[in-house]
């Protein structure tokens, strides 16, 4: 689901890719041990997030049957092979949630946060 800048559900994934980390980085620092399907689910989003050129995986909330996790990866122009643009996925039971950033904004809260 594509969300629109300046919505509350922009500033909830910025907020999540920033600043919350539940319990740490990965599905062990939340779970310690966890069932086959939570591993499964995990291992796909992470070969996800790999295949994109994407960085900052983590775990932004936990419950007993669910994770959510949340991402960024670039957008490349296909002519210039610049880095235009950083999507912010956010991955939920339900939904995936994708906000997209330019490149300079991106880079501006990650320093922020350094």
């Amino acid at each position: 689901m594509k969300i629109n800048n300046g919505t509350k559900k922009a500033q909830e994934l910025i907020h999540d890719m920033f600043h919350n980390y539940y319990k740490g980085k990965t599905l062990y620092d939340c779970y310690g041990s966890c069932s086959a399907k939570k591993v499964q689910s995990w291992e796909a989003i992470k070969r996800d997030c790999e295949r994109l050129g994407g960085e900052n995986l983590h775990i932004t909330g936990a419950g007993s049957h669910f994770y959510s996790c949340i991402y960024a990866y670039p957008v490349i122009d296909q002519e210039t092979g610049e880095i235009t643009d950083m999507v912010i996925r956010k991955e939920t039971a339900g939904n995936t949630y994708e906000l997209t950033v330019p490149i300079d904004d991106y880079m501006l809260m990650k320093r922020r946060m350094a």
